[in-house]
């Protein structure tokens, strides 16, 4: 448990501020918070399916 921790609070800390910038673009400042914690919820319920180390988007 205490890697999948270690591991959200890195994501949360490179990519927080990135997705609170394009959430306040997309639905206004008052609902930016709510998404960026959306977001993180996914990506801590998705964490035991995704590999360190490989994109998670392929291009």
């Amino acid at each position: 448990m205490r890697e999948r921790e270690e591991r959200l609070t890195e994501l949360f800390r490179r990519h927080a501020d990135d997705i609170h910038a394009y959430a306040t673009w997309r639905v206004g400042r008052q609902d930016a918070a709510d998404v960026v914690g959306e977001v993180f919820l996914v990506a801590w319920r998705s964490m035991d399916r995704v590999r360190v180390g490989e994109p998670c988007l392929k291009q």
